[in-house]
């Protein structure tokens, strides 16, 4: 069983990294998740067990169990799914076509690859 002391000294940590690419997260989001990244971490793995409802109802949230309420929740699910889109996606969300009059893309073929891209990125954070 997890103390308010473990919760304390998880919590205490600092500079958590930020390992996917921050486009589509707030400047608050980021910035929650790298205070306090650490302590999510903990509640959602398991490491620590939740002493409070309302670090049960984070849980719950952060887990997809129940829809987010709280700015911390929702942070910190949008984390860990674009963590889990970057993951499944690798590099290949990374590359951008770009138009050259004599180069390999059609204007019409980086158009409709930026479409895919952008339709794709929205597409997975909406679930």
């Amino acid at each position: 069983m997890s103390t308010r002391n473990d919760h304390l000294a998880i919590a205490a940590k600092r500079g958590f990294p930020f390992n996917c690419a921050t486009q589509v997260f707030t400047y608050e989001q980021v910035a929650l998740v790298e205070q306090w990244g650490y302590w999510y971490e903990a509640l959602t793995d398991g490491t620590l067990e939740p002493i409070t409802k309302g670090q049960e109802v984070f849980i719950a949230a952060a887990l997809g169990k129940d829809l987010p309420t709280e700015l911390h929740v929702e942070a910190w699910r949008r984390y860990l799914r674009r963590l889990a889109i970057e993951i499944k996606y690798g590099e290949s969300m990374h590359r951008a076509a770009h138009y050259q009059e004599e180069g390999f893309y059609t204007r019409d073929m980086v158009k409709d690859m930026r479409r895919i891209v952008n339709s794709t990125n929205w597409r997975e954070h909406r679930r």
